[in-house]
């Protein structure tokens, strides 16, 4: 696991990059390893300038999204190039989701509430979330009511995915 250590405050810089070394030496005698450990370390760090306004925080570094959907069948991987997946990952039901317009599945969603289907709250619910993602194309499941936008953190490993079956195609 990585962790980023923030330290944000009005003395001058001696200061401050003293303060994070006083920090580093509480987080290493914490035991590696140990977030909680390492948060009750910080907790406890008592700090030489009463003066200096310091704020440290210690937050888990969110994985980046490598991927972009641009398409039924297109992923852009970020900062290089596009790729355009084999139909038959779709056509042949080769992988557990499929890349859906969003705005489709909002109107899909809408247009089956308003026929009384039976399971409409499940489909408020879905659509109270899908409708808060910014996402133009998401993962649709193929035999459940699973959805993932680049938001969630299944989303690259489903890219990567999609990719290798293609790939193998």
């Amino acid at each position: 696991m990585n962790y980023e250590i923030k330290i944000t405050g009005s003395g001058t810089q001696e200061e401050i990059a003293e303060a994070l070394r006083g920090v580093a030496n509480n987080i290493l005698g914490a035991g590696a390893g140990n977030p909680e450990g390492v948060k009750d370390e910080l907790n406890d760090v008592e700090w030489e300038d009463a003066t200096l306004m310091t704020l440290v925080s210690l937050k888990e570094e969110e994985e980046e999204t490598k991927y972009r959907l641009t398409g039924f069948n297109s992923i852009h991987v970020v900062g290089s190039h596009g790729v355009s997946l084999n139909e038959k990952i779709c056509d042949e039901e080769l992988h557990e989701y499929k890349i859906a317009h969003r705005q489709d599945l909002v109107d899909d969603l809408y247009r089956w509430i308003g026929e009384g289907n039976e399971q409409a709250q499940m489909m408020k619910d879905d659509l109270k979330m899908i409708e808060a993602w910014t996402d133009d194309y998401i993962f649709s499941s193929i035999s459940t009511n699973a959805y993932i936008s680049s938001e969630c953190s299944e989303f690259n490993e489903t890219c990567e995915e999609l990719i290798k079956i293609s790939e193998g195609l």
